[in-house]
C-alpha cells in the first residue's frame, strides 16, 4: 500500500520516531534518567528520592555536533493552593551557542518538573540548523506522595523531522 498527501505544496511524508523512558528516582537517577533519541539527550540532574518537593532540574545536550540556532518553547501546568490545573507557566529562550556534549542545565523554575505537585513539563526543541524538532514530555513525583520509597520519573520525546538549512 501506498500513501500520497500534498500539504502546501509538499509531497513528501516524513516519519515520527521517538523514545520513552520511566525509571525510580534513585541516588544515581543522573545517569539512570538520560533518555536518548538520535544526537538529543535530556536528564534528570536532582535531587532525587523523597528529598524535597519542588522544581528538580534538567539538562539537555546534543551529542554529534554543535548547533548555533537553537529555540526551547517549555509548557508547564500544575496546580496552586492544591486547585488541579490552576496555573501556565510559558518560557520562550534562544541560544545561539549550544557546543557538542555539553550538559545544559534548565536553571528557570518554568522549565522544570515539581516532584511535589506532579507538575508535568512539555518542551519543544527547535533546531533550526538541522530542521528537526525535538518534543519532550516530562512528569515527574516524589516517593512519600504515592507511599513508595522512590520517586517517578517518565520522559517521553519525539523527533519531528523538517527540511535541512539550504
Amino acid at each position: 500500500r501506498t500513501c500520497t498527501a500534498v500539504v502546501g505544496g509538499v509531497t513528501e511524508i516524513k516519519n515520527l520516531q521517538y523514545a520513552a523512558k520511566t525509571v525510580r528516582l534513585t541516588d544515581n537517577s543522573q545517569a539512570e534518567t538520560v533518555t536518548i533519541m538520535g544526537p538529543f539527550e535530556i536528564r534528570l540532574d536532582g535531587p532525587t528520592a523523597n528529598t524535597g518537593t519542588g522544581n528538580k532540574q534538567l539538562s539537555f545536550r546534543f551529542t554529534d555536533r554543535s548547533r548555533n540556532a537553537l529555540i526551547i518553547q517549555a509548557d508547564k501546568r500544575g496546580t496552586s493552593g492544591g486547585v488541579a490545573g490552576n496555573f501556565t507557566s510559558f518560557r520562550t529562550e534562544f541560544r545561539n551557542t549550544v557546543n557538542q556534549n555539553v550538559w545544559y542545565p534548565m536553571t528557570d523554575g518554568s522549565m522544570q518538573p515539581n516532584i511535589g505537585n506532579y507538575d508535568p513539563v512539555f518542551f519543544w526543541f527547535f533546531d533550526l540548523t538541522e530542521g528537526s524538532i525535538y518534543r519532550v514530555s516530562v512528569a515527574a513525583v516524589r516517593g512519600a506522595a504515592i507511599g513508595e520509597a522512590t520517586g517517578i520519573i517518565s520522559v517521553f520525546i519525539e523527533k519531528l523531522e523538517g527540511t535541512t538549512l539550504q
